[in-house]
């Protein structure tokens, strides 16, 4: 029998779920085998009455193991609001001063918060930090392109192509994330991609290259493999181009190299979402994103 840790870290770690109650059980058990705990383990059951009380068969597996732990678990409700505002709810519930963050289909490896603790504590000045992470899909490895690999900087040049953050991996302090405004609770996906674009206006993020998260994927249904995903990276790019498009105006600004790099990715995707609507037809969502980027570019433009 696994001998929990007895040294803890003054985190909670927020785990949203809807109807997974099996992986829910797993991903819990795997922050609980850690050589270092948080505090205090947040699960946000999000989804119809049916679905929560389908995920509380998933909170019954793992209480026992958190109070062996001496971990306190606490179980938030919320009516199909999303994972980004489920997120939210549980961070202004908490008092912890750190917050991690865990997908219920992904695992910690054992000394995740442990490495992850002691990289911040020798850092002072990082306000937040990430570690390398494993892709598996159907129990077999999966390559990481390169250009999905993260480092250690301010890096939004890099972010506004793909996004570079994952929540999984990531731990921030808990008054800076709320200084940066939570997830936008509006993006019903990439509110990962929208919150990175925010944050790495002002601040870097910290990089531990170890793989210390397992990302997995296999037969369950993902919100990543949503056909219009683009659309929400189209409405995030908006987003920052509209707040802060023009460089070197203020507290947060994007550099002119950065608001390039944004354009130019915004450009890109507006045009999948073109040729995906002339071949399929797309939604009424979808086409305001492309009524939304078409305006900011030509607003861009016009600022040139």
């Amino acid at each position: 029998m696994h001998r929990y840790s007895s040294n803890f870290f003054d985190a909670a770690c927020i785990v949203p779920v809807r109807a997974r109650p099996e992986l829910l059980a797993q991903a819990v058990i795997s922050i609980l085998k850690g050589s270092t705990l948080p505090r205090e383990i947040i699960l946000v059951l999000d989804g119809t009455a049916e679905e929560r009380a389908a995920d509380q068969n998933g909170v019954k597996q793992i209480t026992h193991s958190a109070e062996a732990a001496s971990v306190r678990l606490r179980v938030l409700e919320t009516p199909a609001v999303g994972p980004a505002a489920a997120r939210n709810t549980a961070v202004r519930a908490t008092e912890m001063p750190w917050l991690t963050f865990l997908d219920s289909d992904d695992l910690w490896e054992t000394r995740k918060l442990e490495m992850q603790s002691t990289y911040m504590r020798k850092r002072p000045h990082l306000l937040a930090c990430q570690t390398g992470e494993s892709w598996m899909k159907n129990d077999k490895p999966v390559h990481r392109p390169r250009k999905l690999t993260p480092h250690t900087g301010r890096f939004l040049r890099d972010a506004v192509h793909s996004c570079l953050l994952s929540l999984s991996a990531f731990m921030i302090r808990r008054d800076a994330f709320l200084d940066a405004g939570m997830f936008d609770p509006d993006f019903a996906l990439c509110e990962d991609f929208d919150f990175s674009l925010r944050f790495l206006r002002s601040h870097a993020i910290g990089y531990l290259e170890e793989d210390l998260v397992e990302k997995r994927s296999g037969s369950w249904k993902q919100l990543s493999q949503t056909p219009a995903i683009d659309a929400y990276r189209v409405r995030a790019l908006c987003k920052l181009l509209g707040d802060h498009g023009r460089a070197g105006e203020g507290p947060g600004s994007i550099a002119e190299r950065e608001r390039s790099e944004a354009i130019r990715s915004l450009t890109h995707k507006v045009a999948i979402l073109e040729k995906g609507q002339e071949k399929f037809g797309q939604s009424a969502f979808v086409q305001n994103a492309i009524r939304e980027g078409r305006a900011v570019l030509s607003l861009s433009s016009d600022d040139r």
